[in-house]
């Protein structure tokens, strides 16, 4: 039997080219594409919006204060503005012009002279204010009011008032005091030195508050620097 030979010649390249063909598709199904962002999930977008919500108020209220701030100083301002025009009117109603100023003028001094003659009424004492020796006398035979009960301070009080005269003393009733007047104090002169009374020419040996008057009683008072003695306190 006799061999039958296949003339058809078998072409090499074509399965070559199907193979290289097969092997790019599958190389283009693998390459990866273009990176894409993925997206975000739900409750990272929900956070997004809350943070970017928070923001915007918080400029809001940012500005919000900043405005507020920016109203209550203007209003101070304007409130300041307005007392300083109230205090200048009120200055300007109630402070005339120096040259309208009506100035009252001092009542003159009562020139003090010798008493004159008793009256029936009011009953009066009389009251002298020695200084020291050699010099004029303070207040000399005053006529003062006198009303039943008076005391040689309550005289002395009352007639210092009436001529302006200054008068310091302490305490009251049978511990009343007289330290100075017409400005000259105890121990101004010496240890020694101060006031004392007379009543009638009679030296008491009580203090003023405790001394009981009568209508008519001449007061002296003295002011001594020695304990008395160069006014005549020991030669009673």
């Amino acid at each position: 039997m006799l061999a039958i030979t296949n003339n058809k010649k078998t072409m090499p390249g074509a399965s070559f080219l199907a193979l290289l063909f097969t092997a790019l598709l599958l190389l283009a199904g693998c390459a990866p594409g273009p990176e894409e962002t993925p997206p975000l999930p739900a409750s990272a977008t929900v956070v997004q919006d809350q943070a970017q919500t928070l923001e915007v108020e918080e400029a809001l209220e940012e500005q919000k204060d900043v405005e507020t701030l920016e109203e209550e100083q203007q209003e101070k301002a304007s409130q300041e503005q307005h007392e300083q025009q109230q205090k200048e009117q009120q200055e300007e109603q109630q402070i005339p012009e120096r040259g309208d100023v009506e100035e009252e003028p001092s009542p003159p001094v009562t020139p003090v002279t010798t008493m004159a003659e008793s009256t029936t009424n009011p009953p009066t004492a009389q009251v002298t204010i020695r200084s020291m020796e050699g010099l004029p006398d303070i207040i000399t035979d005053q006529p003062v009011a006198w009303e039943p009960g008076d005391t040689v301070l309550n005289l002395l009080i009352r007639v210092t008032r009436e001529h302006r005269v200054h008068l310091a003393y302490r305490g009251r009733g049978r511990t009343a005091y007289v330290e100075g007047i017409n400005n000259l104090y105890e121990f101004d002169h010496g240890p020694a030195s101060g006031w004392v009374y007379s009543v009638n020419g009679v030296f008491p040996d009580r203090s003023a508050g405790g001394w009981e008057t009568a209508a008519d009683d001449n007061i002296i008072w003295w002011y001594t620097l020695d304990a008395g003695r160069d006014v005549g306190v020991s030669s009673q």
